[in-house]
């Protein structure tokens, strides 16, 4: 037990409480519809343009041959062929694009390989504000493959197909169902069907792919290796990962890029969904309901996230089924009601953390309604939560202030019985007896030796539920705040204004707290460090993170004033026992 008397006792708690909570928030930071119609001469169609218009001498009222079917061939095609039917060749003439747009998509086809060469959400704009939200980096899959290309199980690149000209059969939306796109392609004992339908609203489209080789099914991965999401924003390959949910127990797992830096891993079984995310987007697939097992591969590769910046470590994506591949497939938003409404365990791509989220989904949930019913503005929600929740938790602060009273008036009683056994070893006996003495004086006054930080460390969780909801939350994306362009990055100004003023409550906070005379010195100097140290956490973090820091911080000064006026004589502990004295014998 502490040997100085009243505030440095209490000091000492604040100094363990603010230290804690410095290192853990470092740790915190640290898709079947019918057949297309299609040519009935596959080898004399000409390719779509890159405006996606079919070619007009292709009759769409004829049969589509079935790619992976037998094929009647000619007599000269099948003399001398007895193992496999010859398959008619499928390919098409050159390199075309073309382009699907529906109420939330623009995606831009390539049919060489039948992969997406962009992937724009149209209704977000890119984290730097400048434009459409890209969810392909094109850096990135130029080098390391475009979304949906073929790989072979352990991550071969199929160079057969994904250097073959498909080709493209383009539906339009008819009815309530949105436009398709199929790619097809056979050559040497090889046939592949790409096929990609879309809704008219929404962001899921459903994706088929099959492949043979001789007639008989190859197993593939359907891949995204080359970045996923908007990269430019804030922390955003500190967030990045894939992730699979296992019905089994419910087990929604995250494999991050990092841990798959060394080796390719290798994720399989009877998966409700499987996908790849980042920050505030992700595209998840999900397999019917008798599709047995997935596997998914996740791998790691180095982009430069943002234009001229530095490379970072994201993570690269592939999936199978084991045989041909179907998903209805989510590529969005990570927003729960959205997410909730495709399927409901879809809702857990959104991480509010695996210790801490049993708080921060209340949180999240509090501050949605603050928004939907109080103030139309997240930066102001934020404000209104924070005090709302820091003045709901006053109470644990005033009886951790009234606990440290109780333990400062007892310092002298407690300064008596450390006297009589000073210098003691730990390892004596007496010392026993010391803490027995120390037991009786608290059992007889009333007080709890760890009630001065218990109440702190209650409240702790909220801190961390709160911060775990900011960090992820898409609604603070692009949310304005007085001179805050976007809460989930930090401030566009040449100095951060809210880490700076955070700095300053936290310093004006130290003033306002009682400071013993005898407090130690070094400790003194640790504690007026701390505001510093977090301003240096805080200066390139989300301005929400910092706005909700800087709100409890000012919350936090009131109430310490609040605490200082009325709670300083609140108990009245008896007068110290003093120690009997010997009579005096009269010797000399």
């Amino acid at each position: 037990m502490p040997n100085n008397p009243d505030e440095q006792f209490m000091q000492q708690r604040l100094l363990i409480a603010s230290v804690l909570s410095a290192v853990a928030l470092m740790g915190y930071m640290y898709i079947q519809g019918p057949p297309p119609a299609t040519p009935e001469d596959p080898a004399a169609i000409e390719q779509t343009t890159a405006g996606g218009q079919a070619d007009p001498e292709s009759d769409p009222s004829k049969p589509a041959a079935t790619i992976g079917a037998e094929q009647p061939a000619s007599p000269s095609a099948t003399a001398g062929a007895t193992d496999q039917p010859a398959v008619e060749a499928i390919a098409a003439k050159a390199e075309t694009e073309s382009v699907i747009e529906t109420d939330t998509f623009k995606v831009r086809f390539s049919n060489r390989g039948a992969v997406v060469k962009s992937w724009v959400l149209t209704q977000y704009k890119n984290a730097l504000q400048d434009g459409e939200l890209e969810l392909v980096h094109q850096q990135g899959a130029a080098a390391n493959g475009y979304p949906f290309e073929i790989d072979l199980p352990g991550g071969r690149h199929f160079d057969e197909l994904n250097d073959a000209l498909f080709r493209i059969t383009q539906e339009p939306a008819r009815g309530s169902q949105g436009p398709a796109i199929v790619f097809e392609y056979a050559a040497a004992g090889i046939t592949a069907r790409k096929a990609f339908r879309f809704e008219k609203e929404g962001y899921v489209l459903r994706v088929e792919s099959e492949v043979r080789r001789n007639g008989s099914l190859e197993p593939h991965l359907l891949t995204w290796n080359g970045g996923f999401g908007d990269t430019a924003q804030l922390q955003d390959a500190v967030n990045s990962a894939t992730f699979y949910h296992d019905p089994r127990g419910r087990v929604f797992e995250r494999i991050a890029a990092d841990d798959a830096e060394d080796e390719r891993l290798i994720h399989t079984g009877p998966y409700a969904f499987v996908g790849i995310y980042d920050l505030f987007f992700t595209a998840a697939y999900l397999p019917p309901a008798d599709n047995g097992e997935l596997r998914m591969e996740t791998s790691a590769v180095k982009i430069a996230g943002t234009v001229g910046g530095g490379e970072e470590l994201f993570p690269a994506f592939g999936v199978a089924s084991s045989g041909a591949n179907k998903f209805e497939v989510f590529v969005g938003p990570k927003k729960v009601d959205i997410l909730s409404a495709v399927r409901p365990e879809l809702g857990e791509v959104v991480d509010f953390g695996t210790v801490w989220g049993f708080i921060a989904e209340p949180i999240f949930w509090g501050l949605q309604w603050t928004y939907d019913n109080i103030v139309p503005n997240y930066g102001w929600s934020i404000v209104v939560l924070t005090t709302f929740i820091n003045f709901a938790l006053f109470p644990l602060k005033w009886k951790s202030m009234k606990s440290m009273k109780k333990m400062q008036s007892l310092q002298p009683l407690v300064k008596q019985i450390n006297d009589r056994y000073k210098g003691l070893g730990m390892r004596d006996p007496k010392k026993q007896k010391q803490q027995e003495e120390m037991m009786a004086l608290y059992k007889e006054h009333g007080v709890n030796p760890l009630g001065g930080c218990l109440p702190m460390f209650l409240q702790f969780p909220f801190f961390l539920g709160f911060y775990n909801v900011l960090s992820v939350a898409i609604e603070t994306r692009h949310a304005e705040w007085l001179w805050v362009h976007d809460l989930s990055t930090f401030e566009n100004l040449p100095i951060h204004v809210l880490p700076i003023a955070l700095v300053l409550t936290q310093f004006w906070q130290q003033t306002v707290t009682p400071t013993a005379p005898t407090a130690d010195a070094s400790q003194m100097r640790l504690m007026k460090f701390m505001p510093l140290m977090m301003g240096f956490i805080f200066y390139n973090v989300s301005s929400g993170l910092v706005l909700f820091w800087l709100t409890g911080n000012i919350v936090g000064v009131i109430q310490q004033l609040l605490l200082n006026k009325f709670s300083s004589d609140e108990i009245a502990i008896e007068r110290p026992r003093g120690r009997k004295q010997k009579k005096n014998t009269g010797r000399s």
